[in-house]
């Protein structure tokens, strides 16, 4: 999806499950003009855990599987970045969070953009401030997730 400022590209990686892209797209992007941003390249990848769990043991470190990774590709002022949402791991915690599995990956999508955007949770303060602005987008969000429309697995 592409707007007057955005270029956001939505992959559904994931081997079984289904997601619409569409609104996560239009999220996104609403979300990057909402914390300022100009312009933005930004993947957007819905994936496994086996498969953030390797991205998170290369790249951060960590040898667990993660909900969400963000990886900032650029020095410059337009954001050029790749958003990973782990599509089990929404489904695991989302119960936890109060929340449905299609209301989670919004949300991570969410956070994996203010990311991009400078935004940091690595204290409790921050993870607190970053969940309120989550917040922010979600209540102003035009994605429908408890329709059912396009959520489910894929035949094998």
């Amino acid at each position: 999806m592409t707007d007057d400022r955005h270029e956001i590209e939505v992959t559904n990686a994931h081997p079984l499950r289904l997601v619409p892209t569409d609104g996560l797209a239009a999220l996104v992007a609403r979300v990057l003009t909402g914390e300022g941003e100009t312009g933005a390249t930004v993947g957007l990848i819905l994936t496994d855990g086996p498969t953030i769990h390797r991205l998170n043991r290369e790249f951060l470190a960590h040898d667990c599987v993660t909900d969400v990774i963000s990886f900032r590709l650029d020095d410059g002022d337009e954001i050029e970045g790749e958003i990973y949402v782990c599509l089990d791991q929404a489904e695991r915690q989302a119960p936890d969070f109060g929340a449905t599995y299609p209301e989670e990956v919004l949300r991570l999508a969410i956070h994996g953009a203010l990311h991009l955007c400078g935004w940091d949770d690595a204290t409790d303060g921050e993870r607190a401030a970053m969940h309120e602005r989550e917040n922010v987008y979600l209540r102003t969000t035009d994605a429908q997730p408890d329709d059912g429309g396009g959520w489910g697995t894929a035949p094998l």
